[in-house]
């Protein structure tokens, strides 16, 4: 069965999620092709894959208040710098929390693709903030204020993409570590982020919530089947491939080593929420599917709304998945007498 449905049978959503594809295609994605090819053979071997890191020292700024919240932004050095420039491989973060406050929950809540600052999140995640979550947005390495010099905010060659997700994770594995203060850790994002944030359960060895929100099992996919796939440059990828190597092919192999079923599952699968889209045209709705049978316990809410749509009308339904993940979390912890001190 094919993971997404032929346009014809696209409801008004999946639609709307095509237009949008078609917009942001004007920005092709790899223009610069495959990148570093000795990376992306690692890649292929096993070698380079998804990490965990321990706890990171985060530099914290002065903080400042907007509208009756607290923000702070800090910085830490990557675990997983690679060749990257300074610019990008300083990691950075905001920390969102109402003035005064010292929430007992603590969320990390990793960007989507192409996210470019906070400004999404802080509009998303603002309800969760208010009623008494500690949000941690962490910028992903080549966008934002960490982009790499002279390019626009699409990813030039495939290694720096890989390269950037295996930061991302080790990054928000880093973060995560370091918040053993709070009673309660939880991990989430929307789109590639809900991707990061289940391979980041997957790596992390502790008990932590976690939100994974239109978030595909892969990239692979995602990048070559959905509506996505028009941005990608597979004319210069194909320019240099060998003779007789599809150039999709070799692109959807490389991304599928990270596939999140073939991770181990997290600590805590009781305390994970998943959330697929019904008529999602940028990440197969059988994703969500998946990984819910693929991690016993979790939760599953399919909403009837598109890739984008859902950010747009249905943030209720991100906001109770990730609170029902951490009442799972500290259900558990409390009948067991493991609930983390503050």
């Amino acid at each position: 069965m094919e993971p997404f449905a032929p346009p014809e049978r696209r409801g008004l959503h999946g639609h709307f999620d095509s237009v949008v594809a078609r917009w942001s295609a004007r920005q092709r994605l790899f223009e610069l092709g495959w990148g570093d090819k000795a990376f992306l053979a690692r890649v292929r071997r096993g070698e380079e894959r998804f990490e965990s890191s321990p706890a990171c020292r985060v530099a914290w700024e002065t903080p400042r208040t907007q509208r009756g919240l607290e923000l702070t932004d800090g910085t830490f050095a990557s675990p997983r710098p690679f060749s990257f420039p300074e610019s990008v491989s300083l990691a950075r973060v905001r920390r969102v929390r109402v003035v005064g406050t010292s929430p007992s929950r603590a969320v990390v809540v990793l960007a989507g693709s192409r996210e470019e600052g906070f400004s999404l999140r802080h509009w998303v995640w603002n309800t969760v903030v208010q009623g008494g979550v500690a949000g941690y947005f962490l910028e992903n390495p080549c966008f934002g204020t960490r982009r790499l010099p002279d390019c626009s905010s699409a990813i030039p060659t495939v290694s720096q993409h890989l390269q950037m997700n295996l930061a991302s994770v080790a990054e928000a594995s880093a973060l995560l570590a370091s918040l053993d203060t709070y009673r309660s850790r939880a991990v989430a994002g929307y789109s590639m982020g809900g991707y990061m944030a289940g391979v980041t359960a997957a790596v992390t060895r502790l008990p932590l919530a976690v939100a994974v929100l239109a978030g595909g099992i892969s990239a692979a996919e995602v990048f070559t089947q959905s509506v996505l796939s028009r941005a990608v440059a597979f004319d210069v990828l194909q320019r240099d491939c060998p003779p007789g190597v599809d150039a999709r092919t070799a692109f959807a192999e490389l991304f599928g080593k990270g596939t999140v079923t073939d991770l181990p599952v997290p600590e805590r699968p009781d305390a994970v929420s998943i959330v697929g889209c019904a008529d999602d045209a940028f990440v197969a709705v059988a994703d969500a599917r998946s990984l819910h049978r693929h991690w016993p316990g979790s939760s599953l809410d399919v909403i009837p709304a598109g890739h984008v749509s859902a950010v747009l009308l249905h943030r209720h339904a991100l906001h109770r998945a990730l609170l029902r993940a951490f009442s799972a979390l500290e259900r558990d912890a409390t009948v067991r007498g493991r609930a983390m001190p503050r």
